[in-house]
């Protein structure tokens, strides 16, 4: 079924990293083949924590893969369901009736889920920490060009988050790795404003780790914010 999604599709799957502090990197080349063969190698892996990778684009498993004693694997992906993307308010979209889907990757250990795994910058805080980046995988069925600065606000019970997003993607045909960058990001009892921007530019400086909370439930924690608030507003993002 195709069905459309807005633009925010294209923000990293993962907000919740564990990050080192970003520094200058030089560009390298994608884990990603247009063609769709996924690879790389976990960072820190110890023998026999994780056994295979899946790839999924949303519900629909696409790829599967071993991972080697070393903690490398190598996936081919096939094409994904696709969703349609909307134009939303700053943003010039080349081709408004593209077809996009975007990657989500989680490791197992004899077949029970172990983490969600994610190219990042990160080691030991969050990716809301300015400087960080992170890694998003999509599949466009057209060259496709995204271009402008949108901004979004979601509310409920007195706590706002505003997601402020740059747009610098150019897109091929088939398999893409984009890359989003933090730029700001501050936290108080009543709200969280995040900036950040979504690129092409692939750095030396990320690599492949298991996910969790880090940093961010740390600054949750000292921000006093009531955790019912936080949950609240999340299925707020998920929605739009």
């Amino acid at each position: 079924m195709k069905a459309t999604l807005k633009l925010i599709l294209f923000a990293i799957p993962v907000l919740f990293l564990s990050c080192q502090k970003d520094e200058v990197a030089p560009s390298v080349a994608s884990s990603i083949t247009s063609s769709g063969t996924l690879s790389g190698t976990i960072s820190g892996y110890a023998p026999n924590t994780v056994d295979s990778v899946k790839a999924k684009v949303y519900v629909s498993l696409i790829g599967t893969c071993k991972v080697s004693s070393t903690g490398e694997f190598s996936v081919g992906l096939s094409i994904p369901e696709l969703y349609m993307i909307h134009s939303l308010s700053g943003v010039n979209v080349s081709d408004t009736t593209a077809m996009t889907g975007t990657l989500a990757v989680a490791c197992f250990n004899k077949g029970v889920f172990y983490s969600e795994l994610s190219k990042s910058s990160c080691s030991q805080d969050s990716l809301v920490m300015p400087g960080m980046s992170a890694s998003s995988f999509v599949y466009s069925d057209r060259d496709l060009t995204l271009k402008g600065v949108h901004s979004d606000t979601y509310t409920s019970d007195g706590f706002s988050w505003s997601d402020v997003r740059t747009y610098q993607i150019t897109l091929k045909k088939g398999w893409n790795e984009l890359i989003d960058k933090t730029n700001s990001y501050s936290i108080s009892t009543t709200s969280v404003v995040y900036t950040h921007t979504i690129s092409n530019t692939v750095t030396s400086n990320l690599k492949w780790r298991y996910s969790n909370n880090g940093y961010f439930m740390n600054q949750v924690k000292k921000s006093g914010i009531p955790t019912v608030k936080l949950l609240k507003v999340f299925p707020l993002l998920r929605s739009k």
